[in-house]
């Protein structure tokens, strides 16, 4: 009788668990890319990313949003829900649109001569057909490099077709939302406050303001005030707009190198002299945020108002009347 070799015995369990162990690994890949590109396109925790870097481009619109310190993410979570609610009774066709995940591209505005850096509906058509020829494939005959592009591809297609992208800042209790181009956040932002102040509703637990960003630009005085004419040009500057007041409302974070009276001037200069400034109830209000390397402008109307656009205190019923349109003292 023969015995069997002990040693045959031994050796192939042991390459069989090494095989299942380099593929343990290959999955743990996959899986963790999987988890940073969800991470990525719903925000993941502000100031914590892996890459820990200033997400936000010229060239973009949003909603800069400022909430609690260390409560980035909450509130992250809660405007995304707020935001995305509204946005589906404002412009429903959109919304559906991008549930079905069949939103045009759009090309984002470009200041100047910066590239579009918004790139993402672009890429889109380019991948259309490896995106339906990967999905065709049944998961089963899938390499484990075929199952990572899918899902990444996957999650690619998900972030273009997506409305509201938040994005990191870098700065505590501060949030930006990228807003798909199909939808006008100087439209948004004032229903919201506007709903919010007449329901005397509360609908945010971390968050305080809501401001809207009609476009971005890198914040040095060159592309600042070529953005301020593109932006202002439609209210101050047509033959039939009527002498009217102004107010130019500046905030300078993490950066040394704009000056707040500089910034004032720029922007005033660009308005020009047959407007007149009123600090205390003007109908304008030029919102210049300047961030790091990035500045965001938008002109509103109402800022005084819906108490500036913060939700804490919009539905307050100690605060001042929504219909009072001075300055308010305190806040």
């Amino acid at each position: 009788m023969k015995r069997s070799n002990p040693s045959n015995e031994k050796s192939n369990p042991g390459s069989h668990t090494k095989e299942d162990r380099k593929k343990r690994q290959r999955k743990y890949i996959i899986v963790k890319q999987a988890q940073n590109e969800r991470s990525k396109s719903q925000g993941g925790s502000q100031g914590r990313s892996s890459n820990h870097r200033f997400d936000i481009e010229p060239g973009v619109q949003g909603i800069l949003v400022t909430c609690t310190r260390h409560k980035e993410s909450r509130c992250i979570r809660e405007v995304e829900a707020m935001l995305e609610s509204y946005i589906e009774i404002l412009y429903p066709e959109v919304w559906e649109q991008a549930q079905q995940g069949t939103l045009p591209a759009v090309p984002a505005p470009t200041t100047g001569g910066e590239k579009d850096l918004d790139d993402d509906d672009g890429n889109t058509k380019n991948n259309d057909s490896e995106n339906k020829e990967s999905t065709t494939k049944p998961t089963a005959q899938l390499s484990i490099e075929d199952q990572m592009a899918r899902e990444l591809a996957l999650l690619k297609q998900h972030r273009s077709n997506s409305l509201v992208t938040p994005l990191h800042t870098m700065t505590d209790c501060l949030v930006f939302f990228k807003i798909s181009p199909h939808i006008d956040p100087n439209v948004l932002v004032p229903h919201i406050v506007k709903d919010l102040a007449e329901t005397k509703k509360r609908v945010t637990r971390f968050t305080n303001r809501l401001l809207p960003v009609t476009r971005t630009c890198y914040a040095n005085p060159h592309d600042i005030a070529a953005l301020a004419k593109t932006l202002l040009a439609p209210i101050f500057h047509q033959e039939a707009s009527p002498a009217s007041t102004f107010a130019i409302i500046p905030k300078i974070r993490n950066n040394q190198r704009v000056e707040r009276m500089s910034l004032i001037h720029t922007i005033a200069e660009v308005v020009g002299p047959n407007h007149t400034v009123d600090l205390e109830n003007p109908r304008y209000f030029i919102l210049v945020d300047v961030l790091k390397s990035i500045c965001f402008m938008s002109v509103v109307e109402d800022y005084y108002r819906y108490r500036k656009f913060n939700l804490y205190t919009i539905g307050d019923s100690n605060s001042h009347s929504p219909a009072s349109t001075q300055s308010p003292k305190k806040e």
